[in-house]
């Protein structure tokens, strides 16, 4: 930029203290203009002339910046979806629970019950052990009144 401003001019104070005892080296500086810069400088052996060329960080880190800004976007996206299933995974499971525990109230109470498949393994094994206990408390139950029925029918 301005090059008829700059090309040949003597460098700043901290651009100076930068180069001071170094042929050649990249820094973070403030260009003569007030710019903040990305500096790359060497230093000429034959002639003792010392070439600077600076970059606005602004122009350099765009692209760094612009895949960050997406990157975290690309991140809340995807925790976001993680918390929407997780979320939809956990009503699941509370739903089969909720079912185990009404199908244990119908136990307790002698009801015959039938649990549905919920796809998660581990409810619909509790859910058929519980089918399972209804079943034979009924055939036990029918059995005792049968025996009931016969023992009073013998007195």
């Amino acid at each position: 930029r301005n090059p008829e401003e700059f090309v040949g001019k003597t460098v700043s104070e901290s651009m100076r203290r930068v180069m001071s005892g170094r042929t050649e080296g990249v820094e973070e500086t403030i260009t003569l203009d007030g710019v903040p810069s990305i500096t790359a400088f060497v230093r000429s052996a034959p002639s003792g002339w010392t070439i600077v060329v600076a970059a606005p960080r602004s122009v350099l880190f765009a692209g760094a910046q612009r895949l960050t800004v997406q990157a975290l976007i690309a991140a809340l996206a995807a925790g976001a979806l993680a918390v929407l299933f997780a979320v939809w995974m956990g009503r699941s499971i509370i739903g089969g629970i909720d079912e185990l525990v009404q199908a244990g109230e119908k136990l307790a109470r002698g009801d015959r019950l039938q649990v549905r498949h919920t796809g998660i393994d581990e409810i619909d094994i509790v859910g058929k052990a519980l089918t399972h206990t209804s079943e034979a408390l009924a055939l036990r139950e029918a059995a005792l009144a049968r025996a009931r029925d016969e023992a009073l029918a013998a007195s």
